[in-house]
């Protein structure tokens, strides 16, 4: 049976994932959705998507779609996420998740009553080297983890449009690179929960209403503290995006 797919966003993001559904046996991308006639066109011509929709709400109309991969502005994660479930659909949602914790958990929630598949894109869990690493940790080679240094740098550069803005993005940098240092830290210490968070978070290299550093010493349930470096346009960073 093949997987029929369908991307709302057609940026960056999207893009990727349209190429890994289009080179993949088992799945076809069928639709892409975007309030961006020309942009949603570019995308749908180099794939050789047929349907097109201009919102979510069109998309689950029309039916005949198994799985919703949503990578649109974050402020849309969460409603385009919810209403994919509720149709009946999987659902891949880019990271991260929601504006905040109530709107992620209404996700979870969301997926459970649905009793369909929703995956958070934290694509650093899939790295080769990052799967190896975990390897090691769960199998005791290295012993009890005491501490944790992450690393969601962009060094001399930031992005633009609406990732600077707060009420589309909800975040700066902490919610784009920060994300990933987080979740890879949290992948290899074992998935405990959090204990307690301190963050300093600042805007010093741009003129936005979102931050742009950022670091956070985050205890885990397990006793693990990591310590998280976040930024954007930083003048050095310590080690590669989500190196752990």
């Amino acid at each position: 049976m093949t997987l029929r797919i369908a991307i709302a966003g057609t940026g960056w993001a999207a893009t990727t994932h349209a190429t890994a559904v289009y080179s993949t046996s088992g799945a076809e991308l069928v639709a892409v959705v975007n309030h961006r006639p020309d942009s949603m066109q570019r995308l749908a011509d180099r794939f050789g998507v047929r349907r097109q929709y201009a919102d979510v709400e069109a998309l689950l109309a029309a039916g005949e779609v198994d799985a919703l991969v949503v990578a649109t502005p974050n402020y849309l994660h969460a409603p385009q996420t919810i209403a994919a479930l509720g149709a009946g659909l999987h659902v891949l949602v880019e990271k991260p998740m929601a504006l905040n914790a109530a709107q992620a958990a209404a996700m979870v929630k969301a997926g459970q009553v649905s009793g369909k598949y929703l995956m958070v894109g934290q694509c650093w869990r899939s790295d080769e080297e990052m799967r190896w690493l975990g390897a090691q940790v769960a199998a005791g080679k290295l012993g009890e983890i005491v501490r944790t240094k992450s690393y969601g740098v962009h060094t001399n550069w930031g992005p633009s449009g609406w990732f600077t803005q707060k009420a589309l993005a909800g975040g700066g940098a902490l919610v784009d690179m920060g994300v990933h240092a987080i979740d890879t830290a949290r992948f290899l210490a074992g998935d405990p929960q959090p204990a307690s968070v301190y963050a300093r978070l600042s805007t010093r290299y741009g003129d936005y209403d979102v931050d742009d550093t950022g670091v956070l010493v985050i205890t885990w349930s397990n006793g693990t503290v990591s310590c998280v470096d976040c930024g954007w346009w930083q003048p050095h960073m310590d080690g590669p995006e989500a190196a752990t």
